[in-house]
């Protein structure tokens, strides 16, 4: 990925739908500040941006989910309690307005740069702070978003996992993780050159291959 070192913020939109289905009827997760920790990390590839109609530069996008172990409700009887979760999709870029760079700067406590693994913080801890905004297509219904992330003060604990890690990484695929993504998630990312190229027919077993992967940023070796 290129061009990284500018002061582009990443408040763009996509040509995909980058949010969650909004006809859906949700609880959206709870407004406030949260203990939370990261449990999911999908890779969308590269995307068409703009922002006002004038199209942007491509991007490569990120989606980070987290669950609130201390915020649990019932969404499905038989299931009993369960923690509330919550996805930002992110712009992979290092401007200094880039919400991926403010984000995660609050929540590693320091400057992030080229060489920082955002893979690395899955299972970690932090403080989310989450703002509730009208929906777009019923301004009478509410959205939950990640407004901005801390680490834990030294006297926090976050309790112990409850919801299982989901990673998808072009570098790492599972294309059962994938069938069971949002329709919203997986159209974002079959219109990504990396999902495209090379076209196979079986992508699980040629992404395991080293040698014949496509040419994509693989986060466990070379994040950007």
């Amino acid at each position: 990925m290129s061009n990284l070192n500018n002061n582009n913020s990443d408040e763009d939109f996509s040509g995909i739908q980058m949010v969650p289905d909004e006809s859906r009827t949700y609880e959206p997760a709870p407004a406030g500040t949260h203990v939370a920790r990261c449990v999911t990390f999908i890779q969308l590839g590269t995307q068409k941006t703009e922002f006002n109609g004038i199209p942007g530069r491509d991007r490569m996008k990120i989606v980070i989910g987290w669950e609130l172990p201390e915020e649990l409700t019932v969404f499905n009887e038989q299931k009993g309690e369960q923690p509330y979760c919550i996805q930002n999709v992110y712009n992979f870029v290092l401007g200094e307005k880039s919400t991926y760079k403010i984000h995660f700067e609050g929540w590693t406590g320091g400057r992030i740069n080229r060489d920082f693994n955002p893979l690395s913080m899955v299972g970690k801890s932090c403080l989310l702070t989450i703002v509730h905004n009208p929906k777009k297509s019923d301004p009478s219904q509410i959205t939950a978003k990640v407004a901005g992330i801390a680490a834990l003060t030294k006297s926090q604990v976050c309790p112990a996992q409850l919801s299982k890690t989901k990673v998808l990484v072009f570098a790492r695929w599972k294309e059962e993780l994938f069938n069971n993504q949002p329709d919203w998630i997986k159209k974002a990312i079959e219109a990504s050159p990396e999902y495209k190229s090379p076209p196979v027919e079986n992508k699980e077993s040629q992404y395991r291959k080293k040698e014949t992967a496509p040419p994509v940023k693989e986060f466990n070796d070379l994040p950007y």
